[in-house]
């Protein structure tokens, strides 16, 4: 099963101290790359939430940002004055330093992270759902990077069957490349050096066939070809697996085209090519 690491996914719901908004965006990344943004109350439990987002992910950059609006709340909420004056004294200070210091935003500062301790707030309550929440959300996550991925995985499959196309454009042009410059050697072999017999030319020419056989180069593309069908159809993590199998792809399409003399060999050798490296570009994005 192909899954992209691309994909977004948000779950909203009520707890007892209020409302618990998680957002959860995924990229390409070559490991699993956790960034957590959570307010303040709630980052003890950062440890839990990373162990569960681990076993459910294998690969991507992952950021988790989680919102909570409290419910109101019969005590107001208190000013943490030591922080307040701290705030001031760096203000002071900037201003000592330069003369374009804005004027201070009290509502700017009131965002301040920690400057309102909030009061009769008990996360402990809260963690099982919280954890539950999360996992809605990953879920949900996964759905998305599956689906994602089934469309990655249908273009892959539409480029290596062009891939096979091509290969058999290769397989027709070979043997009549291989007659072709046989009657071109065994010419100039005989217009160069006329004391040379048959056997001498047939022996120079076999030399030279063996330096443009592209068979095995053909028979190892096919037999990888049907290897990256295979992974796509299995199961876990496989952007590595494919990324390794395309470079082995690319090392054999590379040298059909550098032994091709054949026109038609040579195009169908880059067209090869041109699709692997869309391939690749696909694959970049799948866990």
């Amino acid at each position: 099963m192909t899954a992209s690491m691309t994909a977004f996914a948000s779950n909203e719901f009520l707890l007892a101290i209020g409302k618990l908004t998680i957002e959860i965006r995924s990229v390409n990344h070559r490991y699993l790359d956790l960034n957590f943004r959570l307010p303040h109350i709630l980052s003890p439990l950062e440890p839990d939430l990373t162990v569960l987002i681990k076993k459910r992910l294998g690969r991507g950059k992952v950021d988790i940002n989680m919102t909570l609006a409290l419910n109101d709340l019969d005590e107001a909420p208190e000013i943490n004055e030591n922080l307040v004056k701290k705030l001031r004294d760096l203000y002071h200070r900037m201003g000592e330093m330069s003369l374009e210091v804005a004027p201070i935003d009290f509502l700017q500062l009131l965002k301040w992270p920690q400057l309102l301790k909030q009061k009769n707030v008990d996360i402990k309550t809260c963690k099982a759902d919280i954890i539950a929440g999360l996992s809605d959300c990953v879920s949900a996550l996964i759905t998305c990077r599956t689906k994602e991925g089934d469309a990655l995985g249908g273009l892959i499959k539409q480029r290596l069957v062009q891939c096979r196309s091509y290969i058999n454009i290769i397989n027709d042009a070979y043997p009549k490349q291989v007659l072709l410059q046989k009657k071109k050697l065994q010419d100039k072999l005989k217009e160069a050096v006329q004391l040379l017999d048959e056997k001498r030319i047939e022996q120079e020419i076999v030399i030279v066939a063996q330096k443009l056989d592209i068979s095995e180069e053909v028979d190892r593309l096919t037999t990888h070809i049907h290897a990256f069908e295979n992974i796509l159809s299995s199961q876990g993590q496989i952007g590595r697996r494919m990324d390794f199998l395309l470079q082995e792809m690319n090392r054999e399409a590379n040298t059909m085209a550098s032994k091709a003399i054949d026109a038609k060999i040579q195009h169908a050798a880059v067209e090869i090519k041109v699709l692997l490296e869309q391939i690749r570009e696909q694959v970049q994005n799948i866990e």
